[in-house]
């Protein structure tokens, strides 16, 4: 869960020989002779203070990472291009309708995974109050039967294996060679994290969606609003003011509804932990005001661990 044990991984092997490679595997041997198990005894350290000398560099380590600003190739002219997928892989059917200004779109789902909920969704009505009726207070275990048997049945939907379902998906809107749009992709991926000052004093974030970062254009918040700080995922910030202190963190993600989390340079796996136990400690969340009021900066942290800190901005 700490990217330093690579640190002390390295610190042990470089202070092993041979001669300690053998001692351990004596030690061993001679254990599973006397019925013990296949283990070391104590190993003396190589130095006296080794261990301590150690830990007091670990504690001074800023651990490096490189944030994923995408790739310069020769054909952009030196300038990054994105990298990721611009869209995820499921295609969506236009339609002229809307639901509280996003737009609805139509795709196919296979009639197994239906569950109750999902039956308004259905585009066909008299389909809909077919399967409304017969999913009713029904276990998934007893929906999949139910389903099962409806497909045998003899009729109009004898056999179906998909439905149209429509719901609001806000989506990328692809265009045939005249310019008329004829299906949309959910772009999941963003780019970037940016905070703007707006004409009036304001502060508000703007996340730049990798499709609309391949486009190569800058959109902004108000046609005269300054940016005050771009992240991307994995950039490394200095915070001046946290929960922990003054401290390096890394930029883990952010979203749509301008929040953006970063955790302590050296915390491993923090989303992966988060999604096993719902623990948040490490997480350091912060909306554009907050960030501002830390001191955020980006700063550099090559593989020495030399910081480069263009210090405090302005506010």
């Amino acid at each position: 869960q700490d990217h330093r044990h690579h640190m002390i991984d390295a610190a042990v092997i470089g202070a092993t020989d041979q001669a300690t490679v053998k001692r351990i595997a004596d030690m061993a041997k001679e254990n599973v002779l006397n019925g013990l198990e296949e283990l070391a005894g104590s190993i003396p350290p190589p130095w006296p203070g080794f261990r301590d000398a150690l830990k007091t560099l670990v504690d001074r380590v800023t651990v490096s990472h490189r944030g994923d600003h995408g790739s310069a190739a020769p054909a952009t002219k030196g300038r990054d291009t994105t990298s990721g997928k611009l869209h995820n892989d499921t295609a969506y059917g236009l339609t002229d309708l809307t639901l509280n200004g996003v737009p609805l779109v139509v795709n196919r789902k296979p009639l197994d995974s239906l569950t109750a909920a999902m039956v308004d969704k259905i585009r066909d009505p008299i389909l809909a109050r077919h399967l409304s009726l017969l999913l009713k207070d029904k276990s998934d275990k007893e929906a999949r039967v139910a389903l099962e048997a409806f497909r045998a049945r003899p009729g109009p939907y004898r056999g179906i294996r998909r439905v149209r379902v429509i719901e609001p998906v806000d989506v990328i809107r692809i265009a045939d060679r005249t310019g008329r749009p004829y299906k949309g992709y959910k772009g999941d991926s963003n780019q970037c994290y940016e905070v703007w000052r707006l004409p009036d004093g304001g502060l508000t974030a703007h996340v730049v969606s990798t499709f609309a970062a391949h486009q190569g254009q800058e959109t902004k918040p108000h046609p005269a609003a300054k940016r005050l700080m771009r992240f991307y995922k994995d950039d490394m910030v200095r915070l001046e003011d946290s929960k922990f202190g003054p401290v390096v963190a890394t930029v883990e993600k952010f979203d749509q509804n301008g929040g953006i989390e970063l955790v302590p340079h050296n915390e491993n796996n923090a989303d992966k932990r988060y999604r096993a136990d719902k623990s948040d400690s490490v997480f350091l969340r912060f909306r554009p005001s907050t960030l501002l009021q830390s001191g955020a900066r980006r700063v550099i942290v090559d593989e020495l661990g030399r910081i480069r800190d263009p210090g405090r901005p302005k506010p």
